[in-house]
């Protein structure tokens, strides 16, 4: 537990001390006062912030071998059947977690267009996804499995990975996808589904909110042409979710018994060696 907090607070330092210095240095060298600063000038501050405090994490995670990011696990996993797969369950889950989201109402305090910046796009789309599956589930989740039950851990992973957002409605489905997030690192022992689902998650709703700016302001009930729409897409998007997250985990448990089966072929001459 321990580590967990070390890391959390070395997280937290660092995007608060970078957007701190990055804010003093612009208004030093563009010789302003911050209460005279438009409201652009402190987004784009606050992202380029956002962008240089990932990388100064992940350089710090990688340097001090916190957390190993294996090259030969993305090839083990990665094969087309596994990625259609994890794509299916993605959309899948995006379409709950909105609907769900939705029917909470919880207050978003964030401008979500703020990531249509070029900044925003590189920092939610490339270096999240990385630096907090990293942080949540290479070592929250990590070490919290050594210690407690499987969906416990997860479920706690991911209550804290939703909490860091600091935005309730951000929290709620930071939460969701932490669960598929979570579930996805204890099956394949490795980082890299889970980023490319985070990654997933991520660029569609950067997609949508570039392509169709309008669904910010509409509900699922809206975008879907009504109840009966809605229902069906939830239907779908339900089973189609639940159906790519079964055959997923047993292609995952089958590679898993093939590997700690001694080949047939091998025993035999094992045996005649005896």
């Amino acid at each position: 537990m321990k580590k967990i907090i070390k890391v959390l607070l070395t997280y937290l330092t660092i995007q608060i001390s970078v957007a701190l210095v990055m804010m003093i240095i612009y208004i030093i060298v563009n010789n302003r006062d911050i209460e005279t600063l438009s409201k652009d000038a402190l987004l784009k501050v606050s992202l380029s912030a956002i962008v240089v405090a990932d990388l100064i994490t992940i350089l710090y995670l990688v340097m001090w071998k916190l957390i190993p990011l294996k090259r030969n696990e993305f090839f083990t996993f990665f094969n087309i059947p596994n990625i259609f797969l994890v794509t299916i369950v993605t959309f899948g889950s995006i379409i709950i977690e909105t609907f769900i989201s939705q029917v909470c109402q919880l207050p978003n305090v964030i401008e979500m267009d703020i990531f249509l910046d070029v900044f925003g796009v590189i920092g939610a789309v490339i270096l999240a996804p990385i630096m907090e599956e990293m942080i949540f589930r290479g070592i929250v989740l990590k070490t919290l499995l050594k210690t407690h039950s499987v969906w416990k851990s997860i479920v706690v992973s991911s209550l804290i990975f939703g909490f860091i957002h600091f935005n309730p409605a951000q929290s709620l489905t930071a939460f969701i996808i932490g669960l598929l997030l979570g579930w996805l690192y204890y099956k394949t022992k490795s980082l890299w589904a889970p980023i490319f689902v985070h990654f997933l998650n991520n660029f569609s709703s950067v997609y949508l909110m570039y392509e169709y700016p309008q669904l910010e302001s509409q509900t699922l009930v809206q975008v879907s042409g009504g109840y009966l729409n809605l229902t069906f897409v939830l239907a779908l998007s339900s089973l189609l979710a639940a159906l790519g997250i079964y055959i997923l985990n047993a292609r995952i448990n089958a590679k898993v018994r093939l590997e700690i089966t001694p080949d047939r072929h091998d025993s035999f001459n094992l045996e005649q060696g005896k």
